[in-house]
């Protein structure tokens, strides 16, 4: 029996949800932003930044079909996230210890490996805990929120001290979110009896199949802003110490839905729900390559709280509440495939091409992007009303 795991299988109190969450979103959420910072700060070209940045969604295309199959079949879906969380801990504190390309393309790929079904495992885990209580998953994913919000203030100022503070602070917060792991109620894979449902299942409900294209493209549009938005404020004339002002303002604003998701969703429904948040995207790069002044970051980086976190949240609870639960390991899985996949291509491909025609010009490219995504998914799902 490793070590740390619970042995208790119905949890008593919200609590232990919420400060796992706030761990969670506190740590290597908060490193994925900052990092293109550090790596343009010890000399790494657009191209090199964009490379480094994809190896963690491209590992997370390929890897969580299989951890979300085996967590499903295991007797302690809880021991496997623990293994992922411990792993990520440990390698995010060798990062800075050389400013070499290819080391940090070798501690990329292993951080990307444990960091991989992190997301999705605590999410599926989280999810089932709170259904056993009758409790609402937003005040949880709120708390996660906060803690990137905190984290994100913290780590700002420590930059002009030395700029390895990131991975200092990160790796402190990784490892504290490992003892919380450790205190989460205990989750069997629905499939550990031998009760084995294929996974092609998932794909009979064909508006979760839409939705997933849908989210591959969200995340492209996404992944590029996250990648070069620090980079691009600091090319404007904005200070590097601002950084972590501007993601705390980007956490703050997922407030609001949040705090009334499910009264949103109830009534305009998942499928307006999703348009809503992609036009924001929309808006959001044309008001970047319009409003060239590091100035206008500060109001663009609240228009957040209408586009992550809406696809996140929104996803999370369908596949929660309409896939079969043998499956929703593997089902949140899938979902952090598809959004993973997007990522890649927005970190790789949007980095290969700002280096080519800038980030300006990108930006609005990534806008038609949006744009055709959504009038694609709306013509697709005229018949499809999820409810």
């Amino acid at each position: 029996m490793f070590p740390l795991m619970p042995t208790h299988s119905h949890p008593t109190s919200r609590a232990v949800f919420v400060v796992q969450s706030w761990l969670l979103w506190g740590s290597l959420p908060v490193l994925s932003m900052f990092l293109p910072l550090y790596l343009n700060t010890i000399g790494m070209n657009t191209a090199q930044i964009g490379i480094l940045m994809a190896l963690s969604p491209a590992m997370a295309v390929i890897l969580p079909p299989f951890i979300g199959m085996y967590a499903d079949r295991s007797p302690s879906k809880n021991r496997v996230l623990l293994i992922l969380t411990a792993g990520a801990a440990v390698v995010a504190l060798l990062y800075p210890l050389a400013n070499d390309f290819w080391y940090l393309l070798l501690v990329g790929l292993l951080l990307a490996v444990f960091q991989s079904a992190q997301g999705p495992l605590s999410e599926a885990i989280t999810l089932e805990g709170l259904a056993h209580m009758g409790k609402a998953y937003g005040p949880v994913r709120l708390a996660g929120t906060f803690g990137f919000m905190v984290a994100a203030l913290a780590i700002g100022p420590l930059l002009k001290i030395d700029v390895r503070f990131l991975f200092f602070t990160v790796g402190a917060l990784a490892l504290l979110n490992v003892l919380a792991v450790s205190r989460l109620p205990l989750v069997k894979g629905h499939q550990a009896d031998g009760n084995h449902v294929p996974v092609s299942h998932l794909f009979h409900d064909k508006m979760l199949t839409i939705m997933l294209g849908f989210a591959l493209v969200t995340n492209l549009t996404l992944q590029f802003y996250n990648s070069f938005f620090a980079v691009y404020f600091v090319d404007l004339g904005g200070s590097p110490d601002q950084v972590g002002f501007l993601l705390a303002l980007m956490a703050i604003s997922e407030l609001p839905f949040l705090l009334w998701a499910e009264k949103i969703l109830a009534k305009l429904g998942l499928r307006w729900t999703l348009v809503a948040s992609m036009g924001v995207v929309v808006v959001r790069f044309a008001a970047l390559a319009l409003l060239q002044a590091p100035l206008w970051l500060y109001p663009i980086s609240l228009l957040n709280g209408l586009t992550f976190i809406v696809f996140a949240y929104s996803l999370a609870t369908y596949i929660a509440k309409n896939v079969r639960k043998e499956l929703r390991a593997t089902g949140q899985t899938f979902l952090g495939v598809a959004s993973a996949l997007g990522r890649t291509v927005g970190s790789l491909g949007g980095g290969l091409l700002a280096q080519s025609i800038g980030l300006t010009a990108t930006f609005i490219v990534m806008g038609v992007v949006a744009l055709a995504a959504t009038a694609v998914f709306l013509a697709m799902t005229r018949e499809k009303q999820a409810t």
